[in-house]
């Protein structure tokens, strides 16, 4: 019987699989500079939107001084709804952006590296 390419095999054996891993390690390239500038930015980004966020949040605090009434109860309800959710998004933004200055760009060359040393070392 003819083995297709795409088939999983039941019996790979550690050299088989340290010998896969070195090939992918040949062939995957990821400019982890490239990476870290495009966090940069986006970190640059989401710290601007923040400020002029607050800006508003500063804005509308004011408002609340200055109207009264169930028009200004609503607004300011309507905004704080919006402030937390501003606040949840921007948490998860920056959840992401630590993950990959931590994971993808500052570990991925190191892991590499070790992961070619370990395969190669089983050839």
């Amino acid at each position: 019987m003819e083995e297709n390419e795409n088939e999983i095999k039941n019996d790979v054996t550690i050299p088989e699989i340290m010998q896969i891993n070195s090939d992918l390690a040949d062939r995957t390239y990821i400019d982890t500079e490239g990476v870290l500038s495009d966090v940069q930015a986006i970190s640059d980004i989401v710290q601007a939107i923040t400020e002029e966020f607050e800006n508003a949040v500063t804005q509308m605090n004011n408002l609340d001084y200055i109207w009264e009434g169930q028009a200004a109860w609503n607004a300011v309800n309507a905004f704080n709804i919006l402030k937390e959710d501003h606040n949840a998004k921007i948490t998860q933004i920056n959840n992401y952006i630590n993950y990959i200055k931590q994971v993808v760009a500052g570990g991925y060359t190191d892991v590499e590296t070790t992961n070619k040393s370990l395969a190669d070392a089983f050839k």
